[in-house]
């Protein structure tokens, strides 16, 4: 049944990834660059301020990694980390 459920949840964030406009992106032209540059701006910081901050705390890769993806990812896809990190 564990298995059953990580892949039902696997099946469940391809799908909502598979609804993302790249068509929309395509449509606003040059702006879509932009958006593209300022999200992998906003990323990189973000792992970098919070994988140094729990560097510096000696705090568990595994838990600074799920926080991390909680807030870039959304809460869904955080439990499904944390499902593969215990199994």
């Amino acid at each position: 049944s564990r298995l059953l459920g990580l892949f039902t949840v696997y099946l469940f964030l391809a799908v909502i990834g598979a609804f993302c406009e790249l068509a929309a992106l395509k449509g606003i032209g040059e702006l879509a660059i932009y958006i593209g540059l300022f999200t992998l701006i906003i990323v990189a910081v973000h792992g970098l301020v919070i994988f140094g901050v729990g560097g510096l705390l000696r705090q568990d890769w595994d838990v600074v990694a799920i926080a991390s993806q909680a807030n870039v990812g959304g809460p869904s896809s955080a439990m499904a980390l944390e499902d593969c990190n215990l199994a």
